[in-house]
């Protein structure tokens, strides 16, 4: 262990290690380093020696604990090593880390290693290494995480924290709606990203961080970058939280160590998306929708409509951490080297030209750190006295204000309001003249010193005059009124503790707002604005949204309500607020705007805002076919500009097609003409089954619900009684992946056949899955039903899944009974039909069989109906696998990274009339379903075989028996329509 430590690339010397030292009880602690304490055992695999050397490891970081010191302890047997730190509740573990004998990995090990020790200097900070030294994988992320939500459990009450809480979650859930959690989690990994963010930040300006010459409450407010005569970057803002707290104060110390470890000189920007993504995780992220733009892309939007840098004004309004920002500044200041610039006057220059605004706010710190990486040491070595970096922390749709109202009053000044949603003291209005928001830097200056003379003086104390500040700042003596009584404002907010964010926010609110104004607007509007579906906007955002969407005539009603997205709304909305007439703008999209009937209102170009205003439509980029896409959902790029004549989308796109690059050089993408045609739903003819297929139960979590048979035991089992354990799979998702499995024994009845999307081949059903069903006869049973009771073993096991629902669900508010039976998909299926068919939900194609199981249920990843014979049955059946059906429905689908992937019930979209015993073309089809069902059934099942590839089987023989083709002429005649030829199979 010493020779790793010493000759391992660590930069630790041999004097450095200590081996035996002495400890309680008189024993001796294997190696200490620092403040690291490492037990070295033969081996750990044996339960009774991990707990030992556990209980070990635990006295010495126990003695070590106040010590002043954040000890931390490692056990290993050199195969295994297991990270511990001492806790007010005795031992934590936060990592571990294992070596596999047969294939070393040194280079993983010794990141690992050294993210604990962090002595190295001089790192290169290449994406992989950031990921794990700083990351979610890496010890040095376990043992912030756990800390910092330690320290803000202590610090949950200070009023000056929760009004940081509170605007955080107000911001996130503006911009994200109902699929943002208010959770501790996310708080605390935001604050460690934007901790982490301001550090690097000071690292990139040249800070010496080395040798802890500045304390942490100077390193999260941006006086270093402020006293440098830079304003707009280094303020925590809202996640200096942190520093309320001792042990809050060492771990932004504990990060300064780990921050300086790497040489951050000329590192590019795309570090900190990698940073983002590693530590939030995936799972997160698709569902607040977070997705970032490549660089390729980003770059050819960039190219495409900033065509005179030096003089065109660009705004992202939704920058997140500034892809587009960044290649925007480079665009410029590459501009202002070829046309001989000095680089003072180029690095002046781009701060009034390219700007950024997002919402979220770790998005807007690391935007604003991207935004110096851009510019560049070497130029920002030789900046302007005074440098405002503009990118804001804002809402940019200004979703509170109508088109004719405004931040603004009509002489100019701007007027933010402090209400916190509760009423009182905060109900009130910040104002500031026109005559300082213009000046960017002159109104930020000013308001920090505002902020900081508040800040500074005793609680409840006279406000004192600041003339002095009002004359340095060159205030009209005709606005000084106006200061004076905000100021005031600014004091009482401190008296009540609620102060030092109005700072940041005051400044971040503002610029947004002025850019709005006219004779401020830009020439160009570019980026990747929020695509969040109306379904998952939060009820006040839903009524704010139909209201600005009804006035703009982009409103679809019916069906398409649920459907319509924000993404529309935000390009017309960011037109109407920041483009100035003739400008140009360019927009990542869902690719859904290129065809569906919900955007058929956006792509006509004309819009009734206030006044109307009309764009001109240029070529779209159509995304679909890069592959691997770039994003989950497939994308298109919108581009035009603002127009006196409205110009409609053209009937031509272009279509990019190849493997994307991983840096910004689009060469190796082909682009092609195109065209895509538009669907209207309004004219689509329903199948009348559209209202009998329902969706199934939502068996999740499955753990709780699926099992498989316990082995016996030597006692036997009980007639009518079932022994089960949890069914574990691979596809099963934290938390429930690690919990133990359960086993009990549970009376038979209760123990039902699930047929899951899985179970359900062409034409054949394939093995369902067993699931508790807590159903009596008569009604579904709950926990605190006394009828439960009644059964022993299902009250057992169904209390134990309530609870572990209760206490490892994320925000869920619904009950585990609520969840499987959510919108009644379980409850609906009662009493069970004789004959059911069921389709798959999603896929490439269509997938469906007749279910004459009196005992079995069905999942949501399928749709299920009632008939009312085995004859309809395969009708229906016919139709629904015919390959001509996936072929038609394919327009209605959204696209997935692999193709078109929810069938839903857009099938019924299709004009599929009800079965009629007396048609000979129904009864012809009968006749093919049965015929293709006896060939389904000749095909082999082996035994592990993924059920994807028992589809293909089946599709192949049904090919080769000829029946497809007979199948796809007779569902064509029956929708009157031509025949197709047989689809591809998979």
């Amino acid at each position: 262990m010493r020779d790793v430590l010493v000759y391992g690339g660590f930069d630790l010397g041999i004097e450095a290690v200590h081996l035996e030292q002495p400890a309680e009880h008189r024993r001796r602690l294997d190696v200490a380093v620092g403040a690291l304490l490492i037990e070295c055992k033969r081996d750990l695999r044996p339960a009774t020696a991990r707990t030992e050397a556990e209980r070990q490891i635990g006295d010495y970081l126990a003695a070590k604990a106040g010590a002043g010191a954040r000890y931390l302890g490692i056990l290993t047997d050199g195969v295994s090593w297991h990270l511990y730190r001492w806790t007010t509740t005795g031992l934590g573990h936060l990592a571990t880390f294992v070596i596999d004998p047969t294939h070393v990995d040194d280079r993983r090990f010794r990141w690992w290693l050294g993210s604990i020790l962090a002595t190295e200097v001089a790192l290169e900070p290449t994406a992989d290494l950031i990921a794990a030294r700083l990351g979610a994988t890496s010890p040095s992320f376990a043992l912030t995480r756990s800390t910092l939500q330690q320290v803000l459990a202590a610090a949950r009450q200070s009023p000056g924290v929760a009004v940081k809480r509170q605007l955080w979650a107000k911001l996130l859930r503006s911009a994200l709606g109902t699929q943002f959690e208010d959770s501790d989690t996310l708080f605390v990994d935001h604050t460690y990203l934007v901790v982490i963010a301001t550090l690097i930040g000071h690292a990139v300006m040249g800070f010496d961080l080395v040798h802890g010459a500045y304390p942490p409450s100077v390193l999260l407010s941006g006086q270093l970058f402020e006293q440098a005569g830079i304003l707009g970057v280094g303020d925590a803002g809202f996640f200096d939280w942190v520093l309320e707290q001792p042990e809050g104060v060492d771990v932004v110390l504990d990060l300064v160590r780990r921050v300086r470890v790497f040489r951050w000189a000329g590192v590019e920007h795309d570090i900190l998306k990698v940073l983002y993504q590693s530590v939030i995780a995936p799972a997160v992220r698709k569902r607040l929708g977070e997705y970032y733009t490549p660089d390729w892309l980003a770059v050819a939007m960039v190219d495409r409509v900033v065509t005179d840098p030096l003089h065109q004004r660009v705004v992202d309004p939704a920058c997140g951490s500034g892809t587009f920002v960044f290649h925007a500044v480079r665009r410029y200041l590459d501009a202002a080297d070829r046309a001989g610039l000095p680089p003072t006057d180029g690095v002046a220059g781009v701060v009034e030209r390219v700007f950024g605004i997002d919402l979220h706010p770790v998005a807007v710190t690391l935007a604003q750190t991207t935004y110096l990486l851009a510019i560049g040491s070497d130029r920002l070595r030789q900046r302007p006295r005074r440098l405002s970096i503009p990118v804001y922390l804002g809402d940019s749709m200004r979703w509170e204000l109508a088109a004719d109202e405004g931040t603004f009053t009509s002489t100019g000044d701007i007027v933010l309001t402090t209400d916190d949603g509760r009423g009182g003291l905060f109900d009130t209005e910040l104002r500031f003249p026109a005559s300082v928001v213009r000046d960017v830097a002159r109104f930020d200056t000013l308001v920090r010193e505002l902020v900081e003379r508040a800040t500074h003086r005793t609680p409840g104390s006279a406000v004192p005059a600041v003339e002095g500040l009002l004359q340095a700042r060159a205030v009209p003596d005709v606005d000084r009124p106006m200061v004076r009584a905000t100021y005031a404002l600014l004091c009482q907010l401190h008296d009540a503790g609620r102060n030092h964010i109005w700072g940041f926010y005051i400044r971040n609110q503002a610029r947004p707002a002025w850019l709005s104004q006219p004779g401020n607007q830009v020439d160009v509007l570019l980026g990747n604005p929020p695509w969040l579906a109306y379904r998952y906007m939060p009820p006040s955002q839903q009524q704010i949204f139909a209201k600005r969407v009804r006035e703009r005539g982009l409103w679809e009603h019916g069906r398409l309500t649920t459907g319509q997205d924000l993404a529309a709304f935000f390009v017309i909305r960011a037109i109407e607020l920041y483009l100035r007439a003739g400008g140009t703008f360019a927009f990542v999209m869902p690719r859904a705007v290129l065809s569906r009937q919900t955007y058929a209102a956006f792509r006509a170009g004309r819009y009734r805002g206030t006044p109307q205003f009309a764009v001109a439509f240029d070529t779209p980029w159509d995304l679909g076919a890069v592959d691997p896409a770039p994003f989950p959902v497939p994308a298109c790029v919108v581009s035009g500009r603002l127009a006196d004549e409205a110009r409609p989308w053209p009937a031509t796109v272009e279509v990019w097609r190849g493997r994307p690059p991983s840096g910004p050089d689009t060469g190796t993408l082909r682009r092609d003409g195109g065209v895509v045609q538009s669907i209207d739903h309004s004219r689509i003819e329903s199948s009348p089954y559209q209202e009998r297929f329902l969706n199934g139960a939502t068996l999740y979590p499955r753990t709780l619900v699926t099992v498989v048979a316990a082995p016996p035991t030597p006692l036997g089992t009980p007639e009518g009684l079932r022994a089960v354990r949890s069914r574990q799979t691979r596809l099963d998702k934290p938390p429930w992946k690690d919990l133990p499995a359960q086993v009990g024994t549970v009376e038979s009845i209760f123990v039902r056949p699930a047929y899951l999307g899985e179970s359900v081949g062409p034409f054949r059903l394939l093995a369902p899955v067993d699931a508790i069903i807590p159903y009596d006869g008569t009604r579904l049973m709950s926990g605190d039903d006394d009828r439960l009771d009644r059964y022993p073993g299902l009250a057992a096991w169904w209390r134990w899944a309530e609870e572990t629902w209760a206490t490892h669900r994320a925000s869920e508010r619904l009950s585990l009974l609520e969840r499987l039976d959510y919108v009644h998909g379980l409850s609906s299926q009662f009493p069970v039909a004789p004959w059911r068919v069921v389709y798959t939900a999603s896929g490439n194609t269509l997938a469906a069989a007749v279910v004459e199981d009196p005992w079995g249920i069905v999942e949501h990843k399928l749709y299920w109906t009632a008939v009312t014979s085995q004859d309809e049955g395969r009708y229906l059946t016919a139709v629904l696998n015919a390959p001509i059906i996936s072929e038609m429905v394919k327009p209605y689908q959204s696209t997935g990274a692999f193709g078109p992937r929810d069938f839903d019930k857009y099938v019924w979209r299709l004009p599929i009339p009800l079965f009629v015993a007396t048609e000979p073309l129904h009864r012809e089809l009968v006749q093919l379903a049965e015929r293709a069902e006896a060939v389904a059934e000749t095909v082999a099942v082996i035994p592990g075989a993924k059920f994807q590839q028992v589809r293909r089987d089946i599709r192949v023989a049904l090919r080769d028996d000829g029946v497809e083709t007979a199948l796809n002429g007779a569902v064509g005649r029956l929708l009157q329509g031509p025949t197709v030829s047989s689809a591809p199979s998979g």
